[in-house]
């Protein structure tokens, strides 16, 4: 079957590295992140990509965020503390067959 790979990223440089030289599904991106924010990275993983599936996630449940993360390119947001059933069915929103 399909496996499911995890890519860990320090920061939202790192994020875009990582995407850059990888084979990746989705992307799980925080809106603070040291070096470069998660909004900034999003900004820049969608001038390479328009159709990865981009979550954002943010301790901090702010309608400003939402709206500038979807602005943005996000195609999914969570709130932290994160529920794992939330998080489960986003994912599986954005990745077909997904077997948890």
């Amino acid at each position: 079957g399909n496996r499911c790979r995890i890519l860990w990223a320090k920061n939202g440089k790192e994020a875009i590295e990582l995407y850059r030289n990888n084979s990746v599904d989705l992307i799980l991106l925080d809106i603070k992140m040291p070096e470069m924010n998660g909004i900034e990275a999003l900004k820049e993983i969608r001038k390479l990509s328009a159709d990865i599936p981009i979550i954002m996630q943010t301790a901090y449940a702010l309608d400003s965020d939402k709206d500038i993360a979807i602005e943005a390119g996000c195609t999914g947001f969570i709130t932290k503390p994160i529920n794992p059933v939330v998080l489960k069915q986003t994912i599986s929103n954005y990745i077909s067959g997904i077997i948890w």
